[in-house]
This record gives structure tokens, sequence and C-alpha cells, in this order.
């Protein structure tokens, strides 16, 4: 059941969103302290909004994209209430326009994602698509959000990482756990150190 908290923010009761409530505050708690008015953020995986939200309240121009068409039933609320862009929809790196998730049925503890899960029931979700450069050279943001547990990683490679000035990162250690995803994650933050080190030098 979505309802709202005392400051309008929608939210499922009873679920991980609560948790992910208490959390968001202080996950992104530095890369908020740099957002500025008329920034523009891109938020990959928006999840409810609880990032999107804060940013918007910054008077920053966010847009938010979330795969997941439950999660985007509440983020679309929460955008409508909180002035910020809000897209259903998976970032990727080639020009398909369609991907397949997959939604957990019954106890599974990672009920969404493009990935399949040996030994569980899953049934396939078709997702609209867009290549995440074409998205970065349309809105150019000045800061990025993304949640990465796993096949996101691909994302990081497909940013121009000197356009950026700033990276936040949500991650899960377990369920990144894969070598090659490891290392795509590390050349993409080195990408955005060498970059923001040559534009400090230039300056």
């Amino acid at each position: 059941m979505i309802v709202k908290t005392e400051n309008d923010f929608a939210f499922r009761a009873g679920t991980s969103d609560e948790w992910i409530l208490r959390e968001a505050s202080s996950s992104y708690k530095r890369l908020l302290s740099v957002i500025k008015p008329d920034d523009v953020v891109l938020d990959v995986g928006g999840y409810i909004g609880t990032f999107a939200v804060m940013a918007a309240k910054l008077d920053a121009h966010v847009w938010s994209y979330e795969p997941s068409i439950d999660n985007y039933e509440v983020l679309k609320i929460n955008a409508k209430t909180f002035k910020f862009d809000a897209m259903w929809g998976a970032l990727i790196t080639d020009d398909r326009e369609k991907v397949t998730f997959y939604k957990g049925l019954g106890d599974v503890q990672h009920p969404y994602g493009s990935l399949l899960k040996k030994g569980c029931n899953y049934e396939p979700v078709i997702v609209p698509a867009i290549n995440i450069s074409r998205i970065q050279r349309t809105i150019e943001p000045r800061w990025v959000k993304m949640d990465v547990e796993g096949v996101e990683c691909e994302l990081t490679r497909a940013l121009d990482w000197s356009a950026i000035d700033g990276f936040a990162i949500e991650y899960d250690l377990k369920r990144i756990g894969q070598r090659r995803d490891a290392e795509l994650l590390d050349d993409a933050l080195r990408e955005l150190y060498v970059s923001q080190t040559c534009r400090i030098k230039e300056h």
C-alpha cells in the first residue's frame, strides 16, 4: 500500500522502502552537499525517488530512470510532488529500444533484475531502453548518481567523465563479487579522478 510521510514523500508501507528512507540522507550526504541550484543531475536507478527528491529540493534539475515498473509507479508520484523528471526505462550501452528484465515470483531475495538466479521463479518484463551516452549528450548532467549491482558497471564505461564533476555510487559488495565488475568500477573511478585532476591543472 502506497502511503505518504508527513513531508508528502510516497512509499510502500511494510516494505524495504522504509529502511531506504532512513538510510538515504546519510548515504548521499556528500554529493548533496555540492549540488547547486540549476545543476543537472542524472539518477540511474531511481527506485522510488529517495535521492531524486533530496536533489530536487536543492533546486537541481533531476532526471531519474527506474526499470522496475512497480518502483516507477511510486517514483512518478514523488516526481509530481517534488518537481523532477521520472522515466520508466533502463539505461544501456547499445542502441536496443527494449530489454528484458525478470520479476521474481514468491520468496525471491532480489525480486527484479536483468539476470536470472538459478532455482527461483521469474516472469519476463519488457522494459523500454535508451543509450546512456545519448542521455548524457542530451541533458548534460554535472552530477551522476548510480545504483551499481553488477551489470550497471558496464554503464560507467560509456560515460564521458571529462564532462562530469561528481559521481555517487550505491552498491552492494556481495553483489559486485565478480572480478570483471569490480575492475570496471575501478576503471570508472580512476577515469573520473584523472579527468578531474586534469581539469584542475587546466584552471
